[in-house]
């Protein structure tokens, strides 16, 4: 469940540049509101207080699950209920942790809800002049009809690697961006995001960023209590 390719136009109307796979890119700017920038992170490693009042607010926009066998956390950006709810499409990020361990993991799922069906394989991401290409992984991938609702739906997960969460802030950094989901029948559907998604992409990154910056006691402070 990698993202196969990346590609950047090198100038409007003109050929498109080779594929970057795996390649790790700055960190940018995040244009939504209510982002903690990385220098911000950075100050408050010297103030622990600080650090479990900015992951107590981070986490407070998000949903949170706790499993007390495998003692890990998971946190889901409310996106996707609200996609679910209205029967459109979205990203939707999730993280998990586990108690005293200084990993963070984050998966994104590209979620699909319409009128038409389509046997999902690849996700495509406009995003200003930037083109990223999501190749389906089928064991974590599916499509179906929902009887109850009347909408054809289609979801596929990606793990993701620390330098390709910085492509969520690039992402975020253009005006305009779009989601193709197409389907190897040939069906596609593309999805403009909305203000709602980027602001919730924007705190999930914004989460992960200070998760990462984190001890395990500092987690343990801000789930905590």
């Amino acid at each position: 469940m990698k993202i196969s390719e990346k590609c950047k136009v090198i100038a409007a109307g003109t050929i498109v540049a080779a594929l970057m796979a795996g390649t790790a890119l700055p960190a940018l700017a995040i244009s939504p509101a209510g982002c903690t920038s990385l220098a911000q992170i950075e100050e408050m490693n010297d103030d622990e207080e600080a650090q479990v009042q900015a992951l107590k607010a981070a986490i407070a926009k998000v949903n949170v699950k706790y499993d007390e066998v495998l003692r890990s956390w998971q946190f889901d950006s409310p996106i996707y209920d609200k996609a679910e709810k209205n029967k459109t499409c979205c990203l939707s990020p999730w993280i998990y942790i586990f108690d005293g361990c200084k990993d963070v993991y984050f998966d994104e799922d590209f979620s699909y809800n319409g009128s038409s069906c389509i046997d999902l394989n690849t996700v495509y991401v406009r995003a200003g002049d930037n083109l990223y290409s999501y190749e389906c992984d089928p064991d974590y991938t599916d499509y179906a009809y929902d009887t109850d609702k009347k909408v054809w739906w289609a979801f596929s997960t990606f793990e993701m690697e620390p330098s390709e969460i910085d492509w969520l802030r690039e992402m975020l950094s253009a005006k305009t961006i779009i989601t193709r989901y197409s389907g190897a029948s040939g069906a596609q559907y593309d999805y403009t995001w909305t203000a709602d998604d980027r602001q919730a992409v924007t705190d999930m990154v914004n989460l992960y960023d200070l998760l990462v910056a984190a001890s395990p006691e500092v987690r343990e402070k801000a789930l905590r209590n």
